[in-house]
């Protein structure tokens, strides 16, 4: 029987909530125009404010737990990985991406000169 650590999981559990906390505080719902953060940030009201001083370190910290916590669990694998393995699913990942780039690029040049509406 394989021993459980949920309080690590826990924690991993936690550090990804912090960084979808730190992209949403990043990329918001609306999409905003500006370049410049501050600017977006001043206009907020105190409270969004308050709420993105609490988010921002979020995201750097959780990328550090989680890849830490996920590194502790793969050293206390047993089993190794085959090179052929990890090879051969690389590839077939990088054959769909090609495929599917090359439909969106296809449909966006027919788009474009059949005359239609911008994508």
């Amino acid at each position: 029987m394989k021993l459980r650590l949920s309080n690590f999981e826990l924690i991993r559990i936690v550090a990804m909530l912090m960084i979808v906390g730190a992209h949403y505080l990043g990329h918001g719902v609306l999409r905003v125009r500006t370049a410049d953060a501050y600017n977006t940030f001043m206009q907020g009201d105190l409270i969004n404010q308050m709420i993105s001083v609490l988010y921002s370190p979020g995201g750097k910290t959780g990328v550090a737990l989680f890849f830490m916590i996920t590194g502790y669990f793969l050293c206390n694998k047993k089993e190794l990985i085959s090179q052929k393995k990890i090879v051969s699913q690389s590839f077939f990942y990088a054959l769909l991406l090609a495929f599917a780039t090359s439909i969106i690029v296809v449909l966006r040049l027919s788009n474009s000169v059949g005359g239609g509406g911008r994508l």
